[in-house]
């Protein structure tokens, strides 16, 4: 069954639907479901790996599939110079370092390698994504690390009253080695522990090793894991740049 996916239509400018599949043959299902109803545009879940054909309907693009992990969140005591560098970001339209510490969240992004989608379309999803994040408030935060008054580090987060989820984690380069992403993960373990929310949440791309070595150091364990494809209509051929 294919899922309708309202926003993502809209941002992209085409039908997008998302469904999961465990064989070839449910994808063949999947194709004809998704010919008869118009999509452009599906996001494929699956635990298998998917072979493809020239004769589908859809063409295949393997985006790297993707790993959910979570923990029970833990107190963690944060010493001065944390506090002082993590503080809560509120404001709208985005400053320009916001943006590209949202951009470089997503460097191994799906959206980012997939060659369908222009980079300035990517960019704007990434800005569009912190900035959604902000107006969940009170349900969703955002929170960044400065050094010398300047931001190097980005968590957005969302959560209700037994998850709380990790969205976008990014530091610069030039700051990178200095634990700033695990003070960051820590500091929402211990707005969970303030919430008394339970779990905490968080996905990645399977070819983000760096990620994941990081998730598991911080001691979440693997939920699940998955391939992940982009479809598309084979009757848009080079044609789905310019939809984009």
């Amino acid at each position: 069954m294919i899922e309708y996916l309202d926003w993502d239509t809209k941002f992209f400018e085409l039908k997008v639907g998302r469904c999961t599949v465990d064989s070839d043959l449910s994808w063949s299902t999947a194709q004809v479901q998704a010919g008869d109803g118009d999509f452009k545009l599906v996001y494929i879940y699956s635990g298998y790996e998917l072979s493809g054909s020239s004769n589908d309907c859809f063409h295949l693009l393997d985006v790297g599939g993707q790993i959910e992990f979570d923990k029970t969140p833990l107190a963690h005591p944060e010493d001065q110079e944390t506090g002082r560098n993590i503080s809560s970001y509120r404001s709208l339209p985005l400053s320009p370092a916001i943006c590209h510490l949202a951009y470089t969240s997503g460097r191994l992004s799906r959206f980012r390698i997939d060659p369908h989608i222009p980079r300035t379309k990517y960019e704007s999803l990434y800005a569009t994504w912190v900035a959604n994040t902000l107006q969940r408030h009170p349900f969703g935060s955002v929170f960044v690390y400065q050094m010398d008054g300047h931001p190097v580090g980005l968590i957005t987060f969302e959560w209700d009253r037994s998850v709380c989820t990790i969205g976008l984690l990014a530091v610069l380069d030039s700051a990178q080695g200095r634990g700033i992403a695990t003070k960051l993960i820590r500091h929402v373990e211990s707005f969970c522990m303030r919430r008394r929310i339970g779990k905490l949440r968080v996905k990645t791309q399977l070819s983000n090793l760096s990620a994941r070595s990081l998730y598991l150091k911080c001691g979440f364990v693997v939920r699940e894991r998955s391939y992940l494809y982009h479809a598309r209509a084979s009757s848009l051929g080079d044609k789905s740049v310019s939809l984009l």
